[in-house]
């Protein structure tokens, strides 16, 4: 689980709308540097995050950290319609494991750099 501390309350980076047609799929990018929050609207979504594979269906979501890699694990077999935001979180984060309630990784404050 992902647990955002504010305030400050996150900030929005950038964002918007993508189609990818069959046989495309998201890019392979490392330490984007914020958090990516992806909701699709139609069609399925295959990518991996630090060796974990998701499959994002029409009306589900994913949040992507803003450290460390994430990757498609396969291309898009039809049309697939998701909305894209990009945001920090200055007022630090932390990524609670569900089971324990232990803390597995956590961020400062960071500032967009690409």
């Amino acid at each position: 689980m992902l647990e955002l501390f504010a305030p400050p309350l996150p900030t929005f980076v950038a964002g918007g709308e993508m189609t990818y047609r069959p046989g495309q799929c998201h890019p392979d990018r490392r330490d984007i540097g914020v958090f990516d929050l992806l909701i699709v609207m139609s069609g399925r979504l295959c990518l991996g995050e630090q060796a974990q594979p998701y499959e994002v269906a029409a009306g589900q979501f994913l949040f992507l950290y803003p450290a460390g890699r994430h990757y498609p694990t396969r291309p898009c077999t039809e049309d697939t319609r998701f909305y894209w935001f990009h945001f920090l979180a200055p007022g630090g984060w932390q990524h609670i494991d569900g089971g324990g309630g232990k803390k597995k990784r956590e961020g400062e404050a960071a500032s967009f750099v690409r």
